[in-house]
């Protein structure tokens, strides 16, 4: 009987240093875990990377390890932080849409579009060096390729205006680089730098180059997006979970005069001053001049909130600072 006893003992405690030795398990393609109840002191969950990818029809190539385990690594910060993915994703259904529509129109390939989710989270934030909005652009950039950015207007914070802006930036890049993968670095430190390492290197692969530490994972950010939005049920994501958010609802007004008094205005249209702002971010004073015709957006419904749409400093709704610094600072 004690013999007995001794032997249940060692196999429970046998059992139990399993439990806590094993490494991480590795979950099937197929498999759709629920994620809901994912926390930080569960043992980390991991998907395999797709066999193959691509990045706006350019061949990533996944049959070399360091690509796999970057691409890996990006996978499973998402796959780790549901609620952030999930309220991410959420904006990707409002955006998805109208973003893809303007790129597909100006011949821009729509992967893209999950380049604006790296840049901003789909939010009008600005980064600690000064960039703005979806597409996160520096003043000058944004001057630069046709946007309105002065102490009354900043169209940076349309998204509309801004994705359109954002295409021509993205066309003059790839007549450049003749690239969409290396457009995508350069999107991120500035062309000039990308050519001179290039140049140093003898190299013109982005997944040969030795690049600062933000960009050699810029592109990997990118398509753990695409990946995850595109199979969602291969990395966990139940989408009946996730309700999106509805499409904002406007409709708009031309001005072609000043608007001295702005709070007045929206009191006229059945609005606080507050919500007049909110529904038009780019505006950045109480006061408008008529330099040129305005298209004054006023919301049907109670969606004026849409927290992505005020415009905020870097914050938890965003992707960390740190991923669009060097992009933001090598714009200009």
């Amino acid at each position: 009987m004690q013999k007995a006893l001794i032997v249940i003992v060692l196999f429970s405690g046998i059992v139990i240093a399993a439990a806590f030795l094993l490494p991480t398990a590795t979950i099937s393609a197929n498999s759709q875990p629920d994620l809901r109840f994912a926390s930080a002191h569960l043992v980390p969950m991991r998907f395999e990377p797709p066999a193959e990818l691509s990045f706006a029809g350019e061949a990533v190539p996944m049959d070399a390890e360091h690509v796999v385990n970057r691409l890996q690594k990006e996978l499973n910060q998402k796959i780790n932080h549901t609620s952030g993915t999930h309220q991410l994703y959420r904006r990707v259904l409002r955006y998805q849409d109208q973003i893809r529509n303007i790129l597909r129109e100006k011949g821009i390939p729509e992967d893209f579009f999950y380049m604006a989710m790296a840049e901003s989270a789909l939010s009008n934030a600005i980064s600690p060096v000064g960039a703005g909005g979806f597409w996160q652009f520096m003043p000058a950039t944004a001057r630069s390729y046709g946007l309105v950015v002065n102490e009354e207007l900043d169209e940076r914070f349309d998204p509309i205006k801004a994705t359109y802006a954002a295409a021509r930036y993205l066309k003059a890049l790839h007549n450049e680089l003749d690239s969409w993968t290396l457009v995508a670095a350069a999107y991120n430190m500035g062309s000039p730098r990308l050519l001179r390492a290039m140049k140093a290197q003898q190299m013109e692969s982005y997944y040969q180059l030795d690049l600062n530490g933000e960009t050699s994972q810029y592109l990997f950010r990118i398509l753990a997006n695409k990946c995850i939005v595109e199979q969602p049920a291969r990395y966990g994501f139940d989408m009946n979970q996730i309700h999106p958010y509805p499409p904002l609802r406007f409709k708009q007004i031309p001005v072609q005069q000043d608007i001295p008094d702005l709070a007045s205005f929206a009191a006229q249209h059945g609005l606080t001053l507050d919500q007049l702002l909110t529904a038009n971010p780019w505006i950045r004073s109480n006061k408008v001049s008529a330099s040129q015709t305005l298209r004054i957006q006023i919301p049907l419904g109670k969606d004026v909130y849409a927290a992505e749409w005020k415009v905020q400093d870097w914050g938890v709704e965003a992707v960390s600072s740190s991923e669009t610094a060097s992009a933001s600072a090598e714009q200009e």
